[in-house]
């Protein structure tokens, strides 16, 4: 059912679907694992939350609430069903641990999203060199050896230089004020 409502659904939104969900799932994750023991679970019900954004995908409302705080919402939702299917009480341990949870891990997504575009402004300001040496480590996954034998290069150097580059981007980083 699933695969046909995806296939049914046009390209644009599936990709700004895609899109939404890839920026909330960390804050998703972190919020179902610091409620949920087991990874397993964990993994379960970060896919459930997946799916019920996906199915009311057309019920979102991006005026009410982020959708990362949608997701949130939803997550809040899976754990306590979780816990009632499993014959335990809801947490609610000093104050309501669950909204506090929540809470965090909006403010984390929130964070890193904020970090992520300064990572990519900064990125684009690279010269081509320093673009292309870390396309070809963290984009082609290859070795620093590799990338050496690629470029002709000592494997020392195309370390050193992508030492350079992380400090070059994490001052850039800074200077941009994300967290």
């Amino acid at each position: 059912m699933a695969d046909t409502l995806w296939m049914l659904m046009p390209a644009l939104d599936r990709d700004a679907f895609a899109r939404l969900w890839m920026a909330a799932e960390p804050a998703v994750i972190g919020f179902v694992g610091a409620l949920v023991r087991d990874h397993g679970a964990v993994d379960d019900l970060v896919q459930e939350v997946a799916t019920d954004a996906w199915a009311k995908a057309d019920r979102y409302d991006p005026t009410a609430a982020s959708f990362t705080s949608w997701c949130l919402g939803m997550a809040r939702i899976a754990v306590l069903r979780s816990r009632r299917a499993a014959g335990r009480t809801p947490i609610l341990l000093q104050g309501d641990l669950i909204e506090t949870v929540a809470r965090e891990s909006e403010d984390l997504a929130s964070e890193l999203d904020e970090r992520a575009h300064a990572l990519r402004d900064c990125v684009r300001a690279l010269g081509e060199k320093a673009a292309r040496l870390l396309r070809l480590r963290y984009v082609e996954a290859l070795t620093p050896a590799a990338i050496a034998a690629r470029e002709g290069v000592e494997a020392n150097a195309v370390r050193v230089g992508l030492h350079r580059i992380r400090t070059v981007l994490e001052t850039c980083i800074r200077r941009r004020g994300a967290r």
